[in-house]
């Protein structure tokens, strides 16, 4: 009996389905999101403290690398309801089959692709 299962498997040769890489993203979304909220509450709570606390914090996120991180957080907070809705949409059963889901998951990337562009200028 000769065994056909596969002796080495490289995942960076794997292509991942369109709907994989979308629930993946949703994943990671998440994982960005939690990981970011011990910050944004920090930042949230200095703003209330005073008004020259809440001009040092604006003062502080006008700087280049907080802007980034701000924009990165605001795109992640988005990308993940966009692929929750769509999640939530294929439990109600529509979009199930395969054409559905890989139309879904392009719906969604264009969706984000649009929102990342507009939170970039918005927040530049």
């Amino acid at each position: 009996m000769t065994d056909s299962r596969p002796q080495f498997l490289n995942l960076m040769q794997i292509r991942f389905p369109i709907m994989a890489i979308i629930s993946i993203l949703h994943r990671i979304s998440g994982v960005l999101i939690f990981l970011s909220l011990p910050f944004m509450m920090c930042m949230f709570g200095q703003s209330l403290k005073s008004e020259t606390a809440f001009i040092n914090t604006q003062e502080i996120l006008s700087q280049p690398l907080y802007k980034l991180m701000v924009w990165a957080v605001t795109v992640a907070i988005f990308y993940h309801l966009v692929a929750g809705i769509r999640h939530i949409i294929m439990d109600f059963g529509i979009g199930e089959s395969l054409r559905g889901a890989r139309i879904g998951a392009y719906i969604v990337l264009v969706i984000n692709i649009v929102f990342l562009v507009l939170a970039g200028l918005w927040i530049w």
